[in-house]
């Protein structure tokens, strides 16, 4: 018997190789929030849409019809992540001030995220003015993140 011992090894190797790296890709796609989101945010008795993207390096971005905000996200678990923003107002928008966002984050999917968490709410001259709870639920709309919302 005639076994071609290099080619079946290559073979092998190339097909370990292969598997490892879509494994791993697909791993980090459904335990990694990098990319951009669209979803909505509920508070009060408000439903408001929202845009919101995670970077690799911990950033994160946020875009609304009335605002724009930036902080920052931290994973703390196999699905889980926090992230804080402060957002601030358009001009335009009639408001004035800014808000705090302090969320905890589960991946529900590679594809769906939801939070829940404390919103802070400044006045203008920074005077917290309220705290009311905030529940987000979001979609993946990308799995790259460019930078912030203008």
């Amino acid at each position: 018997m005639n076994i071609k011992y290099p080619t079946v090894i290559a073979g092998a190797l190339l097909a370990l190789a292969t598997s490892t790296g879509v494994a791993s890709a697909e791993t980090e796609c459904s335990t990694s929030p990098v990319g951009v989101w669209s979803g909505t945010v509920k508070f009060k008795d408000q439903t408001s849409p929202i845009d919101v993207s995670f970077g690799k390096d911990g950033a994160v971005c946020l875009e609304t019809p009335v605002s724009v905000g930036q902080g920052t996200w931290v994973k703390t678990g196999g699905q889980t992540f926090t992230y804080v923003i402060k957002e601030t107002f358009k001009d335009g928008s009639g408001m004035s001030g800014w808000v705090s966002i302090d969320q905890n984050a589960v991946l529900n999917s590679s594809k769906a995220f939801t939070s829940s968490g404390l919103s802070k709410v400044y006045d203008a001259s920074g005077n917290q003015v309220g705290t009311t709870a905030a529940t987000t639920e979001a979609t993946r709309k990308s799995y790259s993140a460019p930078g912030c919302h203008k």
